[in-house]
Formats: structure tokens, sequence, C-alpha cells
């Protein structure tokens, strides 16, 4: 912004700052999807006997929570329930 608009580089100093940006909004995507992946993985270290993997393309969590409940005559049980795109889990 400092550059003067007729100086003889400017506009390469601007496709510069456009490369620039560009390239920076990739790597905090590819960032955010790598911490994505990894909070995925994570969780299922913490599910036992999980059938397979959490982690599929386009996968990503909606909602999740806790919720105390009594089913049949079992005494009351806490569950994790997880609501995916394209699934829903529940844990005991």
């Amino acid at each position: 912004s400092l550059t003067p608009t007729e100086h003889v580089d400017y506009a390469n100093i601007e496709e510069a700052q456009a490369l620039c940006s560009e390239t920076t909004l990739c790597i905090n995507q590819l960032k955010s999807q790598y911490d994505y992946r990894q909070k995925l993985l994570q969780l299922e270290k913490t599910i036992q006997k999980l059938p397979s993997s959490l982690v599929v393309p386009n996968r990503i969590i909606v909602n999740h929570g806790l919720l105390t409940a009594r089913i049949a005559a079992q005494p009351k049980a806490v569950y994790h329930f997880v609501l995916f795109s394209d699934a829903f889990l529940c844990c005991t």
C-alpha cells in the first residue's frame, strides 16, 4: 500500500501479495483439515470395539454431547453421542 501505483514494480508486488494471500489461505485450510483428522483419530482411540474408522473423506462432526438416561430396566448410564454429517454414534 506504500508503493505508488506508477512504480515499475507495482504490478509485480500486487501479484506477489495476491499469491502470498492465496498460499496462506491454502496452508490454513490444510492445517484445519489435519487438526480435524487428528481429533477424529483421538476419538477413535477412546472407543473400544469400533467397527470401522471414523476418518473418512468429507465427514464432519455436526454435534456431540453427553446424555444421562435409563434404558429399559438398566441403571442410569451416561452416553456420549456424536452426530456426523453421515453417521450417528452412541457410546457408553
